[in-house]
């Protein structure tokens, strides 16, 4: 965090934050959630009272689950877009990218009651289509680093992502010769190519 200056890139970001918790220690604070595996941390509450995994957030302990959640309501496409710019730039800094970016899509399934808002998307792990959302992670192949991602894909503008994509890699702090774009035959339609 401290070599590739993330500390840094959270501080600067417009992400949320409150007197009691601010930014670094919310974006950590996911992270160390994330870290512990609990799959569906809204079961219960019993993971915000592990002091170490506080720690490495930098409180005491962990926020409770009703702060995640409208902490992520809280949080704006505008807001990743411009932290993934500005994270992208220290990946290019460092050498970290190389000419190449495979994009494909995949499903992140919602366990949710209401799910009337999404779409039905095939999952391949499961081998059939759930409520989910429809998400693209562009990846480098070399460094294995998730250089973008899109949570928000809706099948209306599915074949816009590798569009949205370039557009995302050609505002981003510092380039490097993008050369090749790697995704299957279903990505998107022949006008866009």
């Amino acid at each position: 965090i401290e070599k590739y200056q993330i500390d840094t890139l959270i501080g600067n970001s417009g992400f949320p934050e409150t007197k009691a918790i601010g930014r670094m220690s919310s974006i950590m604070s996911f992270l160390a959630l994330k870290l512990t595996g609990a799959r569906r941390y809204s079961a219960d509450d019993l993971w915000c009272m592990d002091r170490g995994s506080g720690l490495f957030a930098g409180l005491n302990v962990l926020p409770k689950n009703a702060w995640f959640s409208s902490y992520s309501h809280r949080v704006t496409r505008n807001m990743n877009l411009s932290f993934l710019k500005a994270l992208h730039g220290q990946w290019v800094k460092h050498g970290l990218l190389s000419d190449t970016s495979n994009l494909d899509f995949t499903t992140i399934p919602y366990w949710g009651r209401d799910d009337h808002h999404l779409e039905n998307n095939r999952s391949g792990k499961r081998n059939k289509a759930l409520a989910g959302m429809l998400a693209v992670p562009a990846h480098d192949p070399d460094s294995g680093i998730i250089d973008y991602g899109n949570t928000n894909v809706m099948h209306k503008n599915e074949s816009n992502v590798v569009l949205e994509y370039l557009d995302f890699y050609k505002q981003g702090e510092g380039k490097t010769d993008l050369k090749y774009l790697v995704f299957d035959s279903k990505f998107t339609n022949y006008e866009n190519l």
